[in-house]
């Protein structure tokens, strides 16, 4: 691919990337009282506060809770104690899905941010000359990774956003397949439908408006998705529905 297709693309740190998709995958269709976990990052991360800050240095803010609207406050210390008991529960399944502790600390009014580590001075060690030079160490990237995680429905939906260092080591747990989450997947496809035979002579005379019959429903059609997958079936025009064939297989 050319440099000048990928010019102008946003660009991610791989670590960051790797962070993203652990977490995102751990939290995602995880099970929580009634309803089922789904995490996403937006493009541009919401930094509103307050935070619940934790000895990890990771932190977290809540918007929602029950369809209501919650917030931590950094002057209210009673408020801030009585909102934790109520997301507790799902914090420690936070906790389980990320393999972290949680430890709160205090309240603070913005997002805490990490520290840039810099590379230890490196030792002047003689060498030969044969020897390649040691690869320069890794400077991790100042930048909190929030995620928004919401449970329920829209109506009495609980949404947080947890805040997490790029350097936190994490331990993540597959979580288990949520059905109920397949509904919001939108896949592209193709109907693609098997019309009458014709003549070279009479395929070339057809012209724009020229209507052709294909015979009585239900029509015979293949449902391509993803231009890999056929799936051989019946197309009702009345119902507007696809009916797949059945196979020895299923």
């Amino acid at each position: 691919m050319s440099e000048r297709i990928l010019r102008g693309l946003p660009k991610i740190d791989p670590r960051a990337a790797e962070l993203r998709r652990a977490v995102i995958g751990a939290l995602t269709g995880r099970r929580h009282a009634d309803g089922v976990i789904a995490a996403h990052v937006t493009a541009i991360p919401d930094r509103r506060g307050g935070w619940l800050r934790f000895d990890n240095g990771a932190a977290l803010a809540v918007d929602r809770i029950g369809g209501a609207d919650a917030r931590f406050e950094p002057e209210d210390g009673v408020a801030a104690v009585a909102l934790v008991e109520r997301i507790e529960p799902l914090l420690r399944t936070i906790e389980i899905a990320l393999g972290i502790d949680l430890e709160p600390v205090d309240v603070v009014a913005l997002l805490p941010e990490p520290a840039t580590i810099e590379p230890a001075p490196a030792e002047v060690v003689a060498a030969d000359a044969e020897d390649e030079p040691a690869a320069p160490a890794d400077i991790v990237p100042a930048e909190m990774l929030v995620v928004t995680i919401m449970v329920g429905s829209a109506a009495a939906a609980t949404m947080l956003r947890i805040a997490l260092p790029p350097a936190l080591t994490l331990l993540p747990a597959q979580p288990e397949f949520a059905p109920e989450l397949i509904g919001g997947v939108a896949i592209r496809t193709r109907l693609r439908i098997e019309g009458p035979r014709l003549a070279p002579h009479d395929a070339a005379a057809l012209a724009v408006g020229d209507c052709i019959l294909i015979g009585a429903a239900p029509i015979a059609a293949t449902l391509v998705a993803g231009g890999a997958i056929d799936i051989a079936g019946l197309l009702d025009p009345v119902e507007r529905r696809f009916h797949c064939r059945p196979t020895p297989e299923n």
